[in-house]
């Protein structure tokens, strides 16, 4: 250890003894054994996160399969309805055709 003299303006602070570091490094291992302990657990939270987040977006993905089938049927039904009723007029036009041309021949008998 040095011994300071009237003359030196910086003085020198003494070196840490063995056990001093020991102490100080056993103290900075804590301290790093902490904190990965602390990242180890939140990277299992944010893993566990990614799974439920992963079964959720399959789930999502089933989901909008199935509702692309359910409107290609539906729109399937409709169309099928629409030229069902495009149909259907057309008989109930033919039918009130008939029905008028029977009228008409009905009257002019009663004549």
């Amino acid at each position: 250890m040095k011994t300071l003299k009237q003359s030196d303006p910086f003085p020198t602070t003494p070196s840490p003894s063995p056990e001093d570091v020991v102490r100080a490094l056993g103290n900075i291992l804590k301290e790093y054994q902490a904190q990965h302990e602390a990242n180890m657990s939140q990277l299992k939270a944010l893993k566990e996160k990614k799974n439920h987040l992963t079964l959720e977006y399959a789930k999502c993905q089933d989901n909008l399969k199935s509702n692309t089938l359910a409107k290609e049927e539906l729109e399937t039904r409709l169309h099928q309805l629409t030229r069902d009723l495009s149909c259907t007029r057309s008989e109930l036009s033919r039918a009130t055709s008939q029905v008028c041309e029977q009228r008409a021949n009905l009257e002019r008998m009663q004549r």
